[in-house]
């Protein structure tokens, strides 16, 4: 579903609600009007001042069409500093050259993801994913004898160091027509999707209302229109 037009059905159904509360009002005067007493009271008439409505949708990546988004980073230098930062943390300069051509290919098809992974899970989640496999990866290459919990607090290590070397490399993308996006809305999708992958979206809509005026010129031709309230 486009953003557009879930906002417009939300905006749809409001209109909806106004008018069955119009209807509703005049249904309430017709009662007070054949009542003895109510009929010197006041009809009540609900209004819609202000709408806030704050919903939660998941933006997914459009599979039909090609994806016209320019990449938010640059791949060769998201792996070189990948190769690099992880030989750092193993307390190594190079890797010999099977090793090297192994690791910078795992490196090079996990970055291929990336993108597509900090649109759907965000890119804190997404970069911390990829960060700990491209490290649990250098670990398993580069056989240690290290025991498996401190295996774990080196891979953590390396991968928070990496995590955070990263984010400076993303570019911010700017958002060239938002209500295009494509979002899922249905409960059982967004349960789920993690939180990093969630937009919260605060929409405000305000009432203002029109009103039929009737208008009649000099040679007693009769004409209605629309003016605001």
């Amino acid at each position: 579903m486009k953003l557009h037009d879930y906002i417009g059905s939300l905006v749809i159904s409001i209109q909806h609600a106004r008018v069955s509360a119009d209807l509703q009002a005049v249904r309430v005067a017709e009662d007070y009007a054949k009542h003895r007493l109510l009929e010197h009271f006041p009809v009540p008439r609900m209004r819609l001042k202000d709408v806030e409505i704050t919903f939660p949708v998941a933006i997914t990546p459009n599979q039909g069409e090609p994806v016209s988004r320019q990449k938010s980073f640059d791949s060769r230098q998201i792996a070189s500093l990948a190769y690099q930062e992880t030989l750092s943390g193993l307390g190594l300069e190079s890797l010999n050259r099977a090793s090297s051509q192994r690791f910078r290919q795992f490196i090079n098809e996990e970055t291929q993801l990336l993108d597509k992974a900090i649109i759907e899970y965000g890119e804190t989640q997404a970069l911390e994913t990829f960060s700990h496999k491209i490290a649990k990866q250098g670990f398993d290459i580069q056989v240690t004898d290290l025991s498996d919990d401190d295996l774990r607090k080196h891979v953590s290590h390396v991968a928070e160091r990496l995590s955070e070397k990263l984010k400076d490399t993303i570019k911010p993308q700017p958002v060239a027509d938002l209500g295009n996006l494509d979002v899922s809305v249905e409960t059982d999708i967004l349960r789920e999707k993690s939180a990093a992958s969630l937009v919260n979206i605060k929409l405000t809509i305000q009432e203002d209302g029109v009103e039929w005026h009737r208008m009649e010129d000099e040679d007693g031709k009769v004409t209605r229109k629309l003016i605001p309230e």
